[in-house]
Order: C-alpha cells, then structure tokens, then sequence
C-alpha cells in the first residue's frame, strides 16, 4: 500500500475556500473563527460553514451563534434541522455508504417520487451524491466519515430495527444477493 501524507489547508487557503462555501456577505471575525476553529481540515471547515450558515434572524448567521467544536456537532447540528428526510438519511447510513434508491424504497415503502423529493434534499444538504444515471442509479455518502457519524447518530434500537427491514428487502427483493453475497445480508 502506498501512503499519500496530505498537508491541512493553511491560514489563507482556509479563509479562501470558506469564502467561496459562504455564498453571502461574512464578516472577518466569522471567517477568522470559522479558519480557526477547523485547523486546516477541509471537510471540518466545509462543516462548519454549512452548519453554521442557516441559523439566526432570517436564516442568517449573527455573531453570537456558536461555532460547533467538532465535526460531529457541526453534522448533527446540520441533521437535525432536517424534515423528514431525516428518517431516510438514517436508513441509508444503516445501508452503509453507497445504497440504491430501489433497496431504499424496498425497506421504506415510500414511493419512487417520495424518494425522490427526499434524496434530492439530501442533495442539496450535500451528504449524498448521487452516482450514475437511471436505471442503475446510486447514491454515496459524502464522506465516510458523514455515513459513520450518521449512522452512531442513530439510537440501537433504530439500528436494530433498520437492519432487520434492510436484510429482509434484500433477500426478497435482491434474491441473488443472500447467496451470491451473505456477508451484506
């Protein structure tokens, strides 16, 4: 295996990638605490800037607000402002990272255009991509680091529960799945 040692972002390349993902007015007091606070770390600093930028007056950001201290306060912050696409963002993080909107519907019961209107707030949340065109259509966590935090999000019993459904779609639905591939059912 080859091991590739990735530098963190520095002071300036920091404050120049949180201007471009601010897409408004910042002040430099946000911007220095935003560069701060992520210590060079891009998925850490893309984090808190989407965290931190639908919250306050107006959905706007104000100067008293918090800067989350973690990469998981910052995700969990963002997931539950969510609506009910929150329930399928959890699903699929029991899923794992990528899933497929038919096993989603299988283990759901929601309809394709349901699931639709779902994944694409997922989208625009940005913590799913969505990976190929129709029919073989797929999506993919973010970051791993996204599904796995989503996923220990998640109370056990839920988990539990999610696994259950998710290995009963895939051996009815996906009936090749259960012997060509045990290991995921």
């Amino acid at each position: 295996a080859h091991k590739i040692n990735l530098e963190r972002l520095s002071p300036s390349q920091a404050k120049e990638m949180a201007l471009h993902l601010c897409h408004e007015e910042t002040s430099e007091d946000r911007l220095d605490a935003l560069v701060s606070r992520s210590d060079g770390i891009p998925l850490f600093l893309e984090e808190l800037v989407r965290s931190s930028s639908f919250d306050g007056p107006g959905n706007k950001y104000h100067a008293s607000m918090k800067i989350p201290s973690n990469l998981n306060e910052s995700l969990m912050a963002r997931i539950d402002k969510m609506g009910e696409e929150k329930e399928i963002l959890y699903i699929a993080a029991a899923i794992g990272r990528n899933f497929t909107k038919k096993l989603l519907e299988q283990v759901t019961g929601k309809t394709n255009n349901e699931l639709s209107l779902y994944l694409n707030a997922l989208q625009k949340n940005d913590l799913v991509f969505r990976v190929g065109t129709d029919p073989f259509t797929s999506y993919e966590f973010k970051h791993a680091l996204v599904q796995e935090l989503t996923y220990n999000s998640v109370l056990k019993e839920k988990r539990v529960k999610y696994h259950k459904d998710i290995a009963k779609a895939l051996q009815s639905g996906h009936g090749d799945t259960s012997s060509s591939e045990p290991e995921i059912v």
